[in-house]
């Protein structure tokens, strides 16, 4: 019960300017210058809530989205400018004279033999070679494999039921040859 008073007490039934609905935006001008809610209700304008007044030198128009607009709003007329045609402008064709370019001869031209000169190629030394790590062999049998140096070898040999191996160094000169499996002379072998 006290609800109902309450918003009775928020709303006013009246005809405001002559008009007898809202209008579609839910404001209407109460004055020139101020504006409120409002609603439709049997044909009646229920105003909700309290008047809100538009800023100085606005008036209130209830057409538009913002009630309050400027207050001298002045539209110009759209101006319309004649049409403007520009006289039609004829090309006249041209036609060129034909040319002639007379033919050109170029005169023999002799390029007289050229023989390079003679070439001179340094000797070269090959430059001492880093033998590739060897790993020691897995004996099974009685047999000779590269060592850790080119003038070293292992030899593989049997000791009671199991086999071995033991570095043999090649004389002075010499180094292993893998081919025949024993030392042989070199010249490319260079030890410390």
């Amino acid at each position: 019960m006290r609800l109902i008073l309450l918003v009775a007490l928020h709303l006013q039934l009246l005809v405001v300017n002559g008009q007898l609905t809202c209008p579609p935006t839910g404001l209407i001008c109460v004055t020139p210058t101020a504006y409120q809610f409002c609603i439709n209700i049997d044909g009646k304008i229920l105003l909700v809530g309290s008047r809100t007044s538009c800023p100085p030198d606005q008036t209130c128009d209830s057409t538009t989205a913002f009630p309050c607009v400027p207050s001298e709003t002045t539209t110009a007329p759209p101006t319309t400018l004649p049409p403007t045609t520009a006289p039609p402008t004829t090309v006249s064709p041209t036609t060129a004279p034909p040319t002639t370019v007379p033919p050109t001869t170029a005169p023999p031209t002799t390029v007289p033999p050229t023989t390079a000169p003679p070439t001179t190629i340094p000797p070269t030394t090959a430059p001492p070679t880093t033998p590739v790590p060897v790993t020691a062999p897995t004996c099974n049998q009685t047999a000779n494999f590269p060592g850790p140096r080119c003038d070293q070898y292992y030899h593989c040999l049997q000791v009671m039921w199991w086999w071995d191996y033991e570095v043999l160094t090649c004389p002075s000169g010499q180094a292993f040859d893998q081919t025949s499996g024993q030392c042989a002379n070199s010249t490319t072998c260079v030890t410390n």
